[in-house]
Order: structure tokens, then sequence, then C-alpha cells
């Protein structure tokens, strides 16, 4: 198996990545969880699934579905994760039909310097660097493991049908062209491994906010998350990026470190780079 057909199969190995499969399908998770439709529907789409790239594009589709997944659906498919991975050979079904097509968005490419593009303006927020915090730092009441800075996005152009947010505040009405220098010194997330390893060799851990029917308020007993100490990332390098297979693979799951305690990939972008300003180290 190609290192890139690997880093798509792991989409079938989270909840998150299962979900987005099932979507595509037509499926509402509500539907399921209300008694309209049987969990079964989800096997049985998939027998007939056939993608029409005349309907939408696979990143209207992607961008739908995560616009949805962490402010609102997130909560009722994490409901059904026991039947999404019952459902999972159906659902390689559905990645294997569309498999061409997130190639071709980039879905598992590595950090490209050529292809950034950063928010140019947002009719939501209209944030820019000056109104974030440099670097990250744990705080109470934290959801999101990301460094608190404004990101790029990895596009094959400026045009918006090219990106997918994952965060309800950013609604950019247009992208420029970021400049970087060359060669950059970036940390490049392509599977769970990779946050793991980044997570031990900077690790510290960070107070989380228990909100109802978010995966670690399971156990209301969990007080923490490890996650990177991403001022201590920034000593070696410049920037943070996410594939989008990762983005899938990875985000919105406990990940257990070696000695037992957890770690959670949350409030991140798919092809997003995060950056470190070196001047305010």
């Amino acid at each position: 198996m190609s290192a890139e057909a690997k880093r798509l199969e792991q989409i079938l190995e989270s909840t998150f990545g299962l979900a987005f499969l099932a979507h595509l399908t037509g499926i509402e998770p509500v539907e399921i969880l209300t008694g309209t439709l049987s969990a079964s529907e989800i096997s049985s789409r998939t027998k007939n699934f056939k993608r029409d790239t005349r309907e939408s594009s696979i990143v209207d589709s992607f961008a739908e579905f995560i616009r949805d997944y962490p402010f609102g659906l997130a909560h009722d498919w994490i409901r059904l994760g026991k039947e999404l991975s019952e459902a999972r050979q159906d659902l390689a079904r559905v990645l294997t039909e569309i498999t061409e097509e997130l190639q071709a968005f980039g879905f598992v490419a590595s950090f490209d310097a050529s292809k950034q593009y950063r928010v140019q303006s947002d009719a939501y927020s209209h944030a820019t660097n000056s109104d974030f915090e440099t670097l990250w730092k744990p705080n109470a009441d934290a959801w999101w493991t990301h460094p608190n800075t404004l990101p790029s996005f990895q596009a094959n152009s400026e045009h918006l049908s090219g990106f997918a947010f994952d965060d309800a505040i950013i609604q950019p009405t247009a992208m420029a062209k970021l400049a970087v220098p060359n060669p950059t010194q970036v940390y490049e997330i392509h599977n769970s491994q990779d946050w793991l390893s980044l997570v031990e060799h900077f690790a510290t851990e960070a107070k989380i906010l228990h909100l109802d029917n978010w995966r670690f308020s399971e156990d209301p007993g969990l007080e923490s998350v490890c996650i990177p100490d991403w001022r201590e990332v920034a000593t070696y390098y410049e920037g943070v990026y996410l594939s989008p297979a990762a983005y899938l693979g990875v985000s919105y799951s406990l990940i257990e470190l070696g000695d037992g305690r957890v770690t959670f990939l949350s409030g991140w972008s798919p092809g997003a780079t995060f950056w470190f300003p070196r001047s305010q180290l």
C-alpha cells in the first residue's frame, strides 16, 4: 500500500472520518437517533453510492460537513460511533469512490510553501494578527489545542471554493497568497502518530472545559488533556501543518499516550498551517 493510500485509510479509523463518509450518502445522524431510519441504512446506502460531480464538488460537500460537525452534528455522530464502526467495511466503498477527488484536492499532500493563502477579509470577525495572542497558552475553559495565531491555508488557488474551514467564526470573503520563505521548518501532521510524537516531545497539560456531549465529558473525572507546549515547539519549528486526511483521521478523538494520559486535537482546519512569529519568541 502506498503512503498516500495509507494516509487516506486513516479516515476509516475515526468516528469523524466515518461520519464524513456517511454524510456523503445523504444520511443525517438525527434520522437514526430518532428512529426515522434504521442504523442498517448506513450500509444500505453505500451499496448504491455514486458521486455525482456535477451536483457539487467534494470540497463543497466537505466544507458543508465540517461547518456542521464541530458545533452541532459532532455530538450526534459521536453517539453513533458504534453504528459507524459496524458499517466501516461498507463505508470503505464510499472512500474508494471519492479517492481520486480527494487526492486532487490535496487531501494527503505534504506542506507546500507555494500554495499558502491567508484570510484577507473576514465578514464575521474582521480578525487580524494583532487581535490574537502570539502563542497559545494553556488556560481554563479551553477546548481547542492549536496555537492561538492566525493560520494560512493550503490550496491550489485563492478561489474560495477551494477552502474548507472548521470554525463557525471564520467567514472569509477573500483569500490572498502568502509569501513563505523557502526553506521553512514546518512540522507536518499526517496521522495520529505525528500528533502523538509532537505531544510527547513537547508535553504540557491544559485544563479542559466540560461541555455536554463532548467526548471527554463522558469521563467527568478527566480534568486535563496533554497538548504540545507551543512556545517550546516554536524554538524548533516556524509552523505546524495539518493535512486534510489527518484532520479527519485525528480530530475530535481522545488519544492515549504511553503513560496513560490523553491528548485531543481540536479547533484546527484541514490544510491549515499555524505560524509562530519569530520576533516575539
